[in-house]
C-alpha cells in the first residue's frame, strides 16, 4: 500500500451536499445554522475561521460525528436523518460508506491502554468487521507500511502518554489512511507537529493530492498549508459561511482573518510561491 496509490473506489460524484444545515449539542459547544455547501469528489477544500467560528462543528457534522438539528445533509449522496444526540455514529453513515472516509481530529482519540500498533491494527479490523488470521496479517502489513511513510516506526510500540505531541499527531494521521480512503477529513494536521516533522507532513500532503479522485477537507489555522494544497477555501464566522472561493480572492476581502494573513505575508518573502498554486 502507498499513499499515492488510487484510493478505494467511490461510486458517487458528490461527497457532501448541505442545505440550510444546522447542528450543535448546546450553547457550550456552539451551533452552526443556515449552511449551504456542496463538495464534489476530487475537490480539496480548506475550512478556515477563528477558534469559535463553527468550523470544528461543521467538520464533525460532515464527518458524521454530529447529528443534524435541522436542514438537509447528504453524505455520499445519501440523505442523513435528524437523530437523537446519543445515536450511534453508524446510524449517520453506513459502515461500508464510512470505510471510504479517513478522519483525524485535533484530539487524535488514541487508545490510552494499548500501543500505537495495537490500536491501529484493532481499528483496521473494526473497519472491515473481520478478525480472521488473514486480515490480522494484512493489518500488520498496512500498519508497517504507514509507519515508514509517516516516520512513526519508533512510536509503534509506545502508548500515547509516552509519545511526543508530534508522534501522537503523526500516528493519528496515519490511522486516517488505514482503509485507503477516498475522502480525508483532517483537523489541524500541522498542529504540534514541529519544524522537524513538517517536511514529512508536506510530503504526505503532496501524495494525498496526487490521486485525482481523492477528496480532501482540512480544517486548519495553517494558511500556508491551506494555500499550498487547497484551491478552494470555505471561511466561517459565528456559525455561518462568510466566504467560499479561492485563497487569492479571500485575501482581497475585508475579513479580519484576511487582514491577519496579509500582514504575515508582508513579512514573509517566500509566500508568493505558495499562493501562486491557488490561482
Amino acid at each position: 500500500m502507498s499513499l499515492d496509490e488510487q484510493p478505494a473506489s467511490l461510486d458517487v460524484s458528490m461527497i457532501w451536499e448541505a442545505k440550510q444545515l444546522s447542528s450543535g449539542y448546546s450553547e457550550m459547544e456552539g451551533q452552526i445554522a443556515g449552511i449551504d455547501l456542496r463538495i464534489e469528489s476530487g475537490e480539496r477544500v480548506a475550512l478556515m475561521g477563528h477558534e469559535k467560528s463553527g468550523r470544528a462543528l461543521l467538520l464533525r457534522t460532515l464527518a458524521g460525528l454530529r447529528p443534524l438539528r435541522g436542514g438537509e445533509l447528504k453524505i455520499f449522496e445519501e440523505e442523513t436523518s435528524i437523530l437523537p444526540y446519543w445515536s450511534d455514529w453508524d446510524e449517520i453513515i453506513r459502515p461500508e460508506k464510512r470505510r471510504k472516509m479517513g478522519v483525524c481530529l485535533e484530539r487524535e482519540g488514541l487508545l490510552s491502554n494499548v500501543t500505537a500498533r495495537e490500536g491501529m491494527e484493532m481499528l483496521f479490523r473494526f473497519k472491515y468487521g473481520d478478525h480472521s488470521e488473514k486480515l490480522r496479517e494484512g493489518a500488520t502489513r498496512v500498519v508497517n507500511q504507514l509507519a515508514v511513510r509517516f516516520g512513526i516506526e519508533a512510536a509503534l510500540d509506545m502508548r500515547p502518554y509516552a509519545m511526543t505531541s508530534a508522534q501522537r499527531r503523526l500516528v493519528g494521521l496515519a490511522r486516517a489512511f488505514l482503509s485507503k480512503p477516498s475522502v480525508l477529513v483532517l483537523e489541524n494536521p500541522s498542529e504540534g507537529i514541529g519544524n522537524l516533522n513538517r517536511k514529512r507532513l508536506l510530503q504526505v500532503f503532496e501524495e494525498i493530492c496526487s490521486a485525482p479522485d481523492r477528496t480532501l477537507l482540512v480544517s486548519t489555522d495553517d494558511w500556508m498549508l491551506a494555500a499550498t494544497f487547497c484551491p478552494r477555501w470555505v471561511v466561517m464566522d459565528e456559525g455561518r459561511i462568510v466566504f467560499d472561493g479561492t485563497a487569492k480572492d479571500f485575501l482581497k476581502t475585508d475579513n479580519p482573518l484576511a487582514g491577519q494573513i496579509n500582514g504575515l505575508m508582508e513579512r514573509n518573502e517566500i509566500v508568493e510561491r505558495y499562493l501562486g498554486k491557488t490561482a
